[in-house]
């Protein structure tokens, strides 16, 4: 079985495309973040399943050091091989997509993994934590879903389901009779075989809408572009496939406090988008830096799943002093001064 995760450097080629839960972070620290997560990722599943091949997928040619730890002979040391793959394939143009642009180069990054390695293969985000093993070798295509609603229901993201069905009859000309679920980009599995012909589906797809794009026209309701997630591309892919939604891996949103309960304890792995920048990098710290051993108890507590028990504080000086100017200034100026004062460092307004 493959465990396989990415990391996909922004292109020379444009302006960055946006990542709302790291809005703020410039590209070379936005790297540094996803860095991390990698480290974490590939630490809590060599333990949780250490008969696996982990594989990193990466168009960065140069792995960072980070506190003094160079991370490509860290993660080399975890036995897990690094692959230096072209984001060429399913790469949306800067006119087509402006946010989760990257996110396309996990679709890359599979094709490549089944293309070069045999068995099975679990494709995730990297900012997963790994609690249990994976319970068994996935056959046939798994997929996680993303919402359970209404398909009229457009909360929390601003497109139903219903909006997904009008867009891919307007791109393709016709209605599918399937229904469309909505699945999380989070993750992608199955076995060999099913995973080549699901991706030449995908490769087909995608093709044929970026001849067709109209950015006058293909966008849903809320001005979302179809390839402003690569979940609208998967979602249309699995229409056509008898599939599993795994219900071995939650998507959980964490806030201060934390998030979920302790039944997602047994679950084998948690997706946690909001914890990047927080319990991530705090195990990063612990697990990777410090080596201290991987366990439950310190992976949801430094996360928050049910309740945080450890707050995340940067051990870079540097890190510590600029955030204090930065609270500093925030609490004392009115919110267009601050605005100002970020554009003269060529930062996003707040």
């Amino acid at each position: 079985m493959n465990i396989v995760t990415t990391i996909a450097v922004d292109q020379s080629d444009g302006p960055a495309a946006h990542y709302p839960q790291i809005p703020y972070a410039s590209p070379s620290e936005r790297r540094l973040i996803y860095w991390r997560c990698v480290c974490v990722f590939f630490r809590s599943s060599v333990t949780a399943n250490p008969g696996a091949r982990h594989l990193l997928i990466t168009n960065d040619k140069k792995p960072p050091i980070i506190d003094g730890l160079d991370l490509e002979g860290y993660l080399r040391s975890l036995e897990v091989d690094i692959l230096l793959v072209p984001f060429e394939e399913f790469r949306p143009t800067v006119e087509q997509s402006k946010i989760f642009r990257n996110n396309y180069y996990k679709l890359a990054a599979l094709s490549y993994v089944v293309e070069n390695f045999k068995g099975s293969t679990l494709l995730l985000d990297s900012d997963v934590i790994w609690i249990n093993s994976w319970p068994s070798i996935p056959t046939g295509i798994h997929l996680y879903k993303a919402f359970s609603r209404p398909e009229s229901q457009r909360e929390p993201t601003g497109i139903s389901s219903d909006d997904l069905a009008a867009m891919y009859a307007l791109l393709e000309g016709v209605c599918s009779e399937n229904p469309v679920d909505w699945c999380g980009g989070e993750f992608i599995a199955g076995d060999n075989v099913s995973l080549r012909s699901f991706m030449t589906q995908a490769r087909q797809i995608f093709r044929r809408w970026q001849n067709d794009f109209d950015p006058s026209i293909h966008r849903f309701p809320n001005g979302t572009s179809v390839f402003d997630n690569d979940e609208f591309l998967l979602s249309r892919v699995a229409i056509d496939w008898k599939f599993e939604f795994t219900p071995h891996i939650k998507r959980i949103w964490t806030d201060e406090h934390g998030g979920g309960t302790v039944a997602h304890h047994r679950l084998a792995a948690l997706h946690l988008p909001n914890e990047k920048l927080t319990g991530i990098a705090g195990l990063f710290d612990r697990l990777v830096l410090d080596g201290s051993p991987v366990t439950t108890d310190l992976l949801t507590g430094w996360c928050g799943i049910p309740i945080r028990q450890f707050k995340y504080e940067s051990r870079d000086p540097r890190v510590r002093i600029r955030r204090a100017i930065v609270t500093a200034l925030k609490s004392s100026l009115p919110g267009p001064a601050y605005n100002t004062l970020r554009s003269i460092f060529r930062r996003s307004p707040i």
